[in-house]
């Protein structure tokens, strides 16, 4: 038995913190707290408070149908449903072709690779050194130069006429 009933304080301060550990232990135990994991996504440019609102009147609707469990609240979440889905890919579609028409072709070829999921790798090779990188480039393009130029003069050494004496 609680020392609220037993041995009740006489002073209200500590009878209001008696009942207040109480029935924080009471709650403890009949409906202990539970901690969840919330994970933070990106936010949508294209996402409306329009679609927010139209988000949450989905949701009571659904609700709704899973405590009546009747037929007609089931068949106004699902009309519901298809009508948000249409006016989120219609906002979606907007929101990037006003993109689209905007930008350049850099920002636009960007765009495109967001819709697709493509991940943007670096077209350079791994290097932890820039002037160890720098260095391979420079060595790369003087050896195409050297072989270029070893072609044109084999080719130049066979198309000149030769003078016999």
């Amino acid at each position: 038995m609680s020392s609220v009933y037993t041995s009740p304080p006489a002073d209200i301060n500590e009878l209001s913190m008696l009942y207040n550990s109480e029935l924080t232990r009471i709650l403890q135990d009949h409906v202990p707290l539970k901690s969840k994991l919330i994970a933070e996504h990106a936010d949508c440019l294209w996402y409306t408070d329009e679609l927010g609102d139209m988000k949450h009147y989905k949701r009571k609707l659904e609700c709704k149908h899973k405590k009546t469990k009747l037929t007609v609240d089931l068949e106004i979440y699902k009309d519901t449903c298809a009508s948000y889905d249409t006016l989120r890919l219609e906002t979606k579609k907007k929101y990037y072709t006003d993109q689209s028409c905007l930008e350049d072709h850099k920002s636009l070829f960007s765009i495109i690779n967001k819709l697709l999921h493509r991940s943007s790798s670096s077209p350079l090779p791994a290097s932890d050194n820039p002037a160890v990188l720098a260095q391979n480039f420079a060595d790369c393009f003087l050896s195409k130069i050297n072989k270029i130029d070893h072609q044109l003069d084999s080719i130049n050494h066979k198309d000149s006429p030769t003078i016999n004496n």
